[in-house]
């Protein structure tokens, strides 16, 4: 809703939210300045009905009440299972506007037209944009996927929380960290619980270290683990405790930081336990503490060398 006031406000109406059409209203200032996120500049003028705005790849017509009507070359959405992948993933693109081509570009290779099918067999950056066939043409974005570093899995015991699974137990060995921005998807929370998980390496190996990413939002529940422990076994049954690590940031550090815990271990072993020890019932100095509030682990990379 606070975007539909600021498009009404600049004098711009989504006609039908979904369809790429923009009609042009009575604005509430005189001029606004418009700038598009590569830096160009242009205004709506109120009293001369005169846009001058950057090129926004659009096509602008009169309507019958002398306003005016913009049609928008949206970007087309980019459809795939995940952003990792073992083996190979088969990835399509789709559109508002049915009678659009789309071009793509694999690691800054030159642009091709996408012709019903696109696999990728390895880790890539693609870049991709639609053309109406009339000269008009969209933005040109990106979206990055990951071939899976390894065959490794991983047993998570305690119960994925829904609202934050990040792609469900692969997700912590795809080779994609995520950012500060946890809100993206990228980080697995558990509330109130230990994170506890096994690795299965496949066959006994040398490890030489092991690390795992954690993130803490003081403000959102989200602390670091007291402490992780880490483990090693070729059986899957005797685990020999190789080293814990306690965490070095106080919690009332209300920044949004990550921290990598990473150890070296130097053993043979097949399996790698990991336990984060939850921080538990958040304290009397935390405004989540009225409500009897259970602190979240926010878990993202495991990485095994």
């Amino acid at each position: 809703m606070s975007a539909w006031y600021v498009l009404s406000a600049m004098g711009i109406y989504a006609v039908t939210p979904g369809l790429n059409e923009w009609e042009l209203t009575t604005q509430n200032f005189d001029l606004i300045k418009v700038t598009d996120d590569k830096g160009k500049i242009g205004y709506l003028d109120k009293y001369t009905k005169t846009i001058f705005l950057p090129e926004f790849s659009r096509e602008e017509k009169v309507n019958p009440n002398g306003n005016y009507m913009q049609k928008i070359i949206p970007v087309p959405i980019i459809n795939a299972a995940s952003k990792s992948f073992k083996d190979k993933l088969n990835i399509t693109f789709d559109s508002q506007i049915k009678d659009t081509e789309y071009f793509y570009s694999i690691n800054d290779s030159e642009f091709k037209m996408f012709d019903k099918k696109l696999i990728l067999d390895k880790s890539a950056i693609i870049k991709f944009y639609s053309d109406d066939g009339f000269g008009k043409v969209s933005d040109t974005i990106s979206a990055q996927f990951f071939k899976k570093p390894n065959n490794y899995t991983i047993n998570i015991l305690p119960k994925l929380d829904k609202q934050y699974h990040a792609g469900g137990p692969d997700g912590l060995l795809d080779g994609i960290h995520g950012d500060v921005n946890w809100r993206k998807g990228e980080w697995q929370g558990y509330q109130g619980r230990d994170f506890e998980a096994i690795i299965d390496l496949q066959k006994e190996m040398k490890i030489e270290s092991v690390s795992a990413n954690f993130l803490q939002d003081t403000r959102a529940w989200i602390l670091m683990p007291t402490y992780v422990e880490f483990y090693v076994s070729n059986d899957n049954k005797s685990f020999k405790k190789v080293i814990t690590v306690k965490n070095q940031f106080d919690p009332k550090n209300y920044e949004v930081i990550t921290q990598n815990m990473k150890v070296l271990i130097y053993e043979h072993a097949r399996y790698v336990k990991i336990i984060a020890k939850n921080f538990g019932k958040l304290p009397k100095w935390h405004q989540g503490h009225p409500y009897d509030g259970d602190a979240y682990i926010f878990i993202d990379e495991i990485t095994v060398n």
